[in-house]
């Protein structure tokens, strides 16, 4: 069902805006965004990025997948952040 209305009406303003535009029109500098990082990423110039890794990931995944490998995620204790692949592959 659709739902039509026949009148609509602001009930308040917002009290402060958005810490950066979410159109895209006005450019805002790295630390904003990084600061509003959800509202960042609605951009579609901004999410791609997460897009092509999505699909390359995909692709080198399948490929593993098709040809016999096993993924396999052991647990890790470090002392330190770790910011690398978190899949192993064993034949």
């Amino acid at each position: 069902m659709e739902v039509i209305p026949s009148a609509i009406k602001i009930l308040s303003t917002a009290s402060e805006q958005l810490p950066i535009d979410i159109t895209g029109k006005t450019p805002a500098n790295i630390e904003a965004r990084l600061d509003a990082r959800p509202l960042d990423l609605t951009l579609e110039k901004n999410f791609a990025a997460f897009k092509i890794q999505h699909t390359a990931l995909a692709a080198i995944r399948n490929y593993l997948f098709d040809n016999g490998f096993l993924e396999v995620h052991t647990p890790r204790i470090i002392g330190s952040s770790n910011r690398g692949w978190r899949g192993t592959f064993l034949c």
